[in-house]
């Protein structure tokens, strides 16, 4: 489908830089007896950026082809993708330790808190480096890494820096758990564990955590059902048992690794929640400029390499839309039968599917983004403008995506900021986002927010009926539109009162659809467009589903 994007007459896998190899001093803070090695994965930008010192389980750095492994090159991206500088720090390498895994815990020559020394000189080495943001470091480890962040933020080790947040990802907390009165977080942690694991078993970690925050810390204890150690690990590919390891729940039985896609992803986004709530800022991944032109969002996008040309960004479409000159001219494959789609006007639009090799909007490289190849002239007859595409779900789906109206401005987060998501709402997300109980002069309606209207209010024909107005259609003065599927004519009308959480206004303007205008079918009653939006900062969590409304700052 290709949802409603209607305008009144009168709106994927970045490319991975390589990570930069610094040896880190010791600096009087690591026991090592030579300068460690690190392994920097740098965002877009000259910073300052907040950072993230990142350290390996027992296992060590890296893979067996001697690079550095594909959980840590994954996280070091990721994080790198999400504005912050991230620090792969490798603690074996220059002590000659090839691993601990296979090791009984009593027989390990490194300990935890000999490492939390090395997240010392880490953190002691970021705050020179002039791009990172000095002030906003966090601490994450895997493991006996983890082991390691517990021992750095909770050792009392004279004269060592202090890190501002700390992430453990399956921590060993049974040892700590017997006197868990002792264990004191210096900073914010947030624990990530598998209830199943039987390497390093959860349960001690809710006791820490509960007699944490029983004394006033700030521990957040994350767990996954049915999940293993090393849930996160790309490289799993299935459950497998680990003989080898005498250590565990069941020592001398061995342990199970196990990935778990859902809880990795879910993971990513409790750890960018985290990073942005404690180190007190949310990156800005791309910022771009629009043009709201007849209250449309109107920006510069580069097509497969071509470009730039003018598109519309609308949450309102899915998959995003191309028009077949364009994608004739751009050399695109289309696949499939044409079939009509969905959306506003009368007419027909036979569509195509095609996918569009890269999309850059700024500074964000989206790669294959799904498009439909239709015919855009009407739009662009509509707008006065060379529209050649139209981008909307395939695009948006999984990013934090902010429209300033009043600054004119894109902004791609790394997650919504929290003084937002205190008041955002909820929001289901089946290719377009609907919101629950709106009300419109007292009625409850499903709102579905659409920055691919230019209108303020619409109604679907049973939106009308349930609001009395359908009889007084003949009544209404006449609007017209155009819409995917043409031009179509509705009814001007003014609702007294419309009501969506924090937001209310009076006396808002309103358009009626008329029956076989496009919309009887629709999952929603009421479209909010950019006439109404137009006052506001809009924030979309897809991720998380959520959205905040903010009005604009007067005089912004």
């Amino acid at each position: 489908m290709l949802a409603a994007c209607t305008w009144l007459l009168a709106p994927p896998a970045m490319a991975a830089t390589p990570p930069q190899h610094v040896e880190i001093p010791g600096a009087g803070l690591s026991s090592s007896p030579a300068p460690l090695n690190g392994f920097v994965f740098a965002p877009d930008g000259a910073g300052p950026h907040p950072a993230v010192v990142m350290m390996h389980g027992c296992g060590g750095a890296y893979g067996r082809d001697g690079t550095l492994n594909p959980r840590h090159r994954m996280w070091g991206e990721f994080l790198a993708a999400h504005g912050y500088l991230a620090l792969m720090l490798d603690s074996f390498g220059p002590r000659g330790v090839r691993e601990l895994c296979t090791q009984p815990m009593k027989e390990r020559t490194l300990k935890e808190h000999d490492r939390a020394g090395d997240a010392d000189a880490a953190l002691a080495y970021l705050r020179t480096r002039p791009e990172v943001a000095a002030g906003r470091i966090a601490l994450l480890g895997w493991s006996h890494g983890a082991g390691s962040v517990l021992a750095t933020i909770t050792g009392q080790r004279p004269g060592a820096p202090r890190y501002d947040a700390a992430i453990a990802f399956y921590p060993g907390c049974s040892a700590r758990a017997r006197h868990p009165e002792d264990f004191h977080p210096a900073v914010p942690l947030l624990l990530l564990i598998g209830e199943a694991d039987d390497w390093t078993p959860a349960e001690a970690c809710r006791v820490l955590a509960a007699s944490a925050n029983a004394r006033g810390d700030s521990v957040r204890l994350v767990t996954y059902p049915d999940t293993f150690h090393d849930f996160d690990n790309p490289a799993l590919k299935a459950p497998h048992r680990r003989t080898e390891v005498p250590n565990g729940v069941h020592p001398g039985q061995g342990v199970t690794v196990a990935p778990n896609p859902a809880a990795r992803a879910d993971a990513q986004q409790q750890v960018l929640r985290f990073l942005a709530d404690r180190l007190g800022s949310t990156p800005t991944l791309a910022e771009v400029g629009f043009e709201f032109h007849r209250h449309s969002v109107v920006v510069q996008a580069m097509l497969a390499g071509s470009g730039p040309y003018e598109v519309l960004l609308d949450t309102g479409v899915n998959p995003s839309g191309i028009d077949a000159a364009t994608a004739r001219e751009l050399g695109l494959q289309t696949t499939g039968p044409a079939a009509e789609v969905a959306g506003g006007g009368a007419g027909r639009n036979p569509a195509r599917e095609t996918r569009i090799p890269s999309v850059a909007l700024g500074a964000l490289q989206a790669r294959d983004v799904d498009a439909l190849a239709l015919d855009l002239s009407q739009v662009r007859e509509a707008l006065g403008r060379p529209i050649r595409a139209v981008l909307g779900y395939s695009l948006l789906a999984g990013r934090v995506v902010q429209f300033d109206y009043a600054q004119r401005r894109i902004r791609f987060l790394a997650a919504m900021p929290p003084a937002l998501d205190a008041a955002a709402l909820p929001f289901r997300d089946e290719d377009e986002i609907l919101i629950d109980g709106a009300l419109v002069d007292g009625h409850r309606l499903v709102a579905n927010l659409d920055t691919g209207s230019n209108a303020s209010l619409q109604l679907t024909p049973r939106a009308a009926a349930a609001l009395g107005l359908d009889g007084r259609l003949d009544e209404l003065p006449a609007a017209s539109s155009v819409g995917i599927n043409g031009a179509a004519t509705h009814r001007r009308t003014e609702v007294g009162e419309f009501r969506l959480g924090p937001v209310a206004a009076r006396r808002v303007p309103a358009v009626l659809y008329a029956p076989g205008s496009g919309h009887d079918d629709e999952r929603w009653d009421l479209r909010i467009g950019n006439a109404f939006l137009q006052d506001y900062i809009v924030t979309i969590d897809y991720p998380r589903r959520r959205i905040s409304l903010q009005p604009a700052a007067p005089g912004r």
